[in-house]
């Protein structure tokens, strides 16, 4: 290397790098070229550093954002499962009290038929030629009127409105 030319491995930087481009290093360029690789590889360390810094920060940012939505998924299908059993509950009461109104309507029919079986058998023959004898139906018209009377009551009290 030739005296002066920056001395040390910073001159022997600029030099080596001068050569690769296929010039020889004058002695009053190798000191700004051994700068300007000094300052290249500081910001060729910092890139990386802040490459890795924000690899890692992305990396944690998004392990953190996954756990959280994990978090309340979990919840929300907590949530959800016991709404849903709520429903099933509420669900298998309506049926059960539609299952008694539908029995005990089926039960009031049945007793219907039967009253009117017993009224029509009570009637006494009609004589040959005349004309067959009225059922009496006061006792019949009279439990579905009172029938009548409670459902339209019970109605009136479910709704004040009415």
């Amino acid at each position: 290397m030739a005296p002066g030319a920056g001395g040390g491995a910073e001159g022997m930087i600029a030099a080596l790098a001068l050569r690769l481009l296929g010039r020889a290093a004058p002695a009053w360029l190798s000191k700004p070229i051994s700068i300007a690789i000094d300052v290249a590889i500081v910001l060729v360390l910092l890139a990386g550093v802040y490459g890795w810094i924000y690899g890692r920060g992305e990396a944690s940012g998004a392990a953190k954002v996954t756990a959280k939505v994990v978090l309340d998924h979990n919840a929300a299908v907590t949530d959800a499962r016991h709404d849903e059993r709520a429903a099933q509950t509420a669900a298998g009461a309506i049926g059960a009290a539609a299952a008694r109104t539908n029995q005990d309507a089926t039960a009031f029919a049945q007793s219907k038929i039967e009253d009117m079986h017993h009224a029509i058998d009570a009637i006494p023959p009609a004589p040959a030629g005349a004309a067959p004898a009225r059922v009496d139906s006061g006792n019949l018209s009279a439990t579905l009127d009172a029938l009548i009377d409670g459902a339209n009551r019970a109605a009136d009290a479910a709704d004040p409105q009415r």
